[in-house]
């Protein structure tokens, strides 16, 4: 589904990057200017 966010893989530094990310899924969510580029992160690299 379009509208489904994944935040997921953080690997050891979970707890660490938990914060952040949350902020990042709800900049997304709300259509705000994120704090960083979510594009290197998308689901889609995987396809070239």
């Amino acid at each position: 589904h379009p509208s489904v966010i994944y935040a997921f893989g953080h690997q050891h530094v979970g707890l660490t990057l938990g914060g952040v990310t949350g902020k990042l899924v709800q900049q997304i969510m709300d259509r705000e200017d994120p704090i960083v580029d979510p594009t290197p992160y998308a689901a889609q690299r995987f396809l070239a």
